[in-house]
């Protein structure tokens, strides 16, 4: 991985753990899909941005504040 697309990566997480979801969402690609799917079925996949919005809402209502990190 270029140390460039690492930048990226951690620009993005920093966005998304400060709140910014417009920065986090900026970071990727507009086809981005996070496919939760192949890991619990009963999940679905969120594409794009709204997709993605959609399953950071439903972690919000899960878990209240949420956070990554990474680096554990």
């Amino acid at each position: 991985m270029s140390q460039e697309n690492v930048e990226i990566f951690w620009r993005g997480t920093a966005a998304f753990n400060d709140g910014d979801w417009d920065a986090a969402l900026a970071t990727m690609d507009p086809n981005v899909e996070f496919d939760l799917s192949r890991v619990m079925p009963e999940m679905e996949r969120y594409r794009g941005y709204e997709g993605v919005r959609a399953f950071w809402r439903m972690l919000r209502d899960v878990f209240g504040e949420f956070r990554t990190d990474p680096r554990r």
